[in-house]
């Protein structure tokens, strides 16, 4: 009898000790459940933020081309990469080294696209553009974001740098010829183009001339906006373009009928010295509408001295 109840008493503790075992692992499961639900809700929401965040960040954008007219417009060309994201629109940053500006413009740009933009010089609101950014504005949740700059392009490959050695003597001059258009002036037109002297410079007189088939643009008289002579700065130029780019637009009613068959660069300064200019968008405008294009980028179509006295030691390139 002792011997039954001693056994009795031991399936009784097996017995127990199965019930607290399946108890423990029914809780563990039931735990396990609790914390599978909260952490997929977690990962659900890392995942959607994650997809947003990444969106934004594999979008790659790449400047492939820039114009920039006589007109002061822009043109752009920008290249899609590969990578994931909804890309509504990009934000190009104009900046002429102490002003910058933002202009949106929308697109639906897809992976490996390109597509060309045109930045009106209305919107631009200034001249003497030295870089070009863009960063991406992306569709996150519904809500536009915008991107961090992704690509930044220096427009130092669109400018001629022009240099010339004046001596003392009498009236030294340099006419370097860099194009012959062969266009015929039409009422309404007008010379475009952005110039800068470099600070180190003597004085700043950096000009153009236009050689007519009867005449030339000093023998007409021809001057800027700003009544500045268009083949030397008379009256004085360095107020505007010393240091800093300074956009002319000369009015060319005296020259219609007239076969441009040349055009130079000009530096006709009486001060001895080395002397550094840089030109860029050089045109015939007419109506706010390019007629004939005279220098845009790379090497010039000619290369050569027109004319000079006193002067040596002259020549373009770009920078």
């Amino acid at each position: 009898m002792k011997k039954r109840k001693v056994n009795e008493v031991r399936d009784k503790k097996g017995l127990s000790d199965i019930v607290v075992t399946l108890i423990i692992i029914v809780l563990s499961l039931v735990a396990i459940g609790v914390v599978w639900v909260v952490v997929s809700n977690i990962l659900k929401s890392g995942t959607q933020q994650a997809t947003s965040s990444f969106g934004q960040l594999f979008i790659s954008l790449k400047i492939q081309n820039v114009i920039i007219y006589p007109t002061g417009n822009i043109q752009v060309v920008v290249q899609r990469n590969s990578g994931q994201g909804d890309l509504n629109a990009i934000n190009f940053i104009v900046s002429d080294g102490t002003n910058s500006k933002v202009i949106k413009q929308p697109t639906t740009m897809q992976e490996l696209g390109s597509q060309t933009f045109l930045l009106s010089s209305s919107d631009i609101g200034m001249y003497g553009i030295n870089q070009i950014s863009v960063a991406p504005v992306v569709n996150s949740n519904g809500q536009e974001t915008t991107g961090s700059v992704l690509d930044t392009y220096d427009l130092k490959d669109i400018t001629l740098k022009f240099t010339t050695t004046h001596s003392s003597g009498t009236n030294p001059y340099t006419y370097y010829k860099i194009a012959s258009p062969n266009y015929v002036i039409a009422s309404g037109d007008y010379l475009e183009y952005d110039v800068y002297c470099e600070t180190s410079s003597p004085v700043c007189d950096a000009g153009t001339e236009l050689d007519f088939t009867s005449s030339s643009g000093r023998s007409l008289g021809l001057v800027d906006q700003n009544s500045i002579s268009n083949n030397f700065g008379t009256p004085s130029e360095a107020q505007y373009a010393s240091g800093k780019w300074y956009h002319r637009k000369v009015n060319l009613a005296s020259a219609v009928g007239q076969k441009i068959i040349a055009f130079d660069l000009v530096e006709e300064s009486d001060t001895p010295g080395n002397y550094i200019s840089y030109y860029r968008n050089i045109g015939i405008t007419n109506g706010g509408n390019v007629q004939s294009t005279i220098y845009q980028n790379g090497d010039p179509s000619l290369s050569q001295i027109n004319y000079a006295n006193l002067a040596s030691n002259y020549g373009v390139s770009t920078i």
